[in-house]
């Protein structure tokens, strides 16, 4: 085999892991695309929240939502109680009285 051969050889392989590495490339850029839009949506939670007296609570029910860190942080966090009476945010602290 000429020099040449095995010049135009190494290139076509050259070409060949290349052209592999360039497809690898774009399937990991599309792919950090969605994990990058599925994060933001992760992050940014799509409830409404429901005000009942002085405590706010998601629209599907349950214990009571910080209104604190969704409005500020874009966080839902339920809130704890004790006795029914005050509740406190596990996240920031916050309390309110439901009296």
């Amino acid at each position: 085999m000429s020099y040449i051969s095995k010049l135009k050889l190494e290139l076509a392989q050259t070409e060949d892991t290349l052209s592999k590495q360039i497809r690898e490339s774009t399937k990991l850029e599309q792919r950090i695309a969605e994990l990058e839009k599925e994060n933001q949506e992760l992050k940014t939670p799509s409830i409404t929240l429901i005000k009942k007296g002085k405590l706010h609570y998601a629209e599907d029910g349950g214990d009571p939502v910080c209104p604190n860190c969704y409005k500020n942080k874009h966080k839902v966090f339920n809130m704890s109680n004790v006795m029914d009476m005050v509740f406190t945010c596990p996240e920031c602290n916050t309390k309110i009285t439901n009296v």
